[in-house]
């Protein structure tokens, strides 16, 4: 690995709270992860050029909040089914009091106020699945960000997310029978991922992985701050003085190659087929 995670994650950070127009100053950001401004600043070129300047990621998150809106809304009557779903907003919701209750729960909901209760539970538990084992494990590479939060309910609410696709899909659907066996694998790897909350073991583990990645990654990349510096410095100011020919190449070597890792930071091109 050429860049410690922990170098590009603060970085990402940063430049997440501007992509999804959450914006906090560099100064406050390095003052809270106790860092320089300029070891947040110092990666971001290389950054955005292995996002290839595409700063609009798709994630799960967004998906469970348009879900569970009309999860509520549904609870409250005013929801609509998918267009091959011919039933009105008060059948919709009258189905939706007669799912299967989970063995946790006293009783089955009988009213809007039991119901929302029980989406709002959900949400907050597939909310924290995502946060910790959507993101631990290997299925933001395997599996689309609505397959993701639509494991994650199914994880803690089988019922309810059964309800919800069945309001997009007839119950002899053939993708809603594939759908539902794509959801369960995914669900069995999220449930195989560790939490985000490690134990002793765990630790030992990663501190030995930290320390073995110290010796194995390249001497040259490891100063960004100076690299970010050497790439901003002109060999033609000043006349071209202060910098021999020498220098002024091995620079421009230095910047071609950084940007050619830039571009491969995270694989090559994915070409799209005629």
């Amino acid at each position: 690995m050429t860049y410690h995670p922990k170098e590009i994650e603060r970085t990402a950070v940063f430049l997440a709270t501007k992509a999804e127009d959450s914006f906090h100053h560099v100064k406050s950001l390095a003052e809270k992860l106790d860092v320089t401004t300029e070891a947040i600043l110092a990666p971001e070129f290389l950054l955005t050029q292995g996002l290839r300047f595409t700063f609009d990621v798709r994630h799960p998150f967004r998906g469970l909040e348009g879900g569970f809106m009309e999860l509520r809304a549904y609870a409250n009557g005013k929801g609509q089914g998918g267009p091959l779903l011919e039933k009105s907003s008060k059948e919709i919701r009258e189905h939706m009091l007669q799912i299967d209750t989970l063995p946790r729960m006293a009783a089955k909901p009988t009213t809007t106020r039991e119901l929302i209760a029980r989406i709002e539970g959900a949400h907050h538990e597939s909310k924290q699945l995502l946060k910790t084992s959507a993101l631990l494990s290997d299925a933001y590479f395997l599996y689309t960000p609505s397959q993701i939060w639509l494991s994650a309910l199914l994880l803690v609410d089988e019922p309810l997310a059964r309800f919800y696709i069945s309001t997009k899909r007839t119950p002899e659907s053939d993708i809603k029978v594939r759908l539902l066996s794509m959801l369960k694998k995914c669900g069995q790897l999220l449930r195989s991922s560790r939490t985000g909350q490690p134990d002793n073991e765990e630790k030992k583990e990663l501190k030995r992985i930290n320390k073995k990645l110290a010796r194995c990654r390249n001497p040259q990349k490891m100063d960004l701050i100076g690299m970010n510096q050497a790439q901003k410095r002109d060999p033609s100011q000043n006349g071209g003085e202060g910098l021999d020919e020498k220098v002024a190449k091995k620079r421009k070597l230095e910047r071609e190659q950084s940007m050619k890792e830039g571009e491969d930071l995270f694989g090559p091109s994915i070409h799209k087929g005629n």
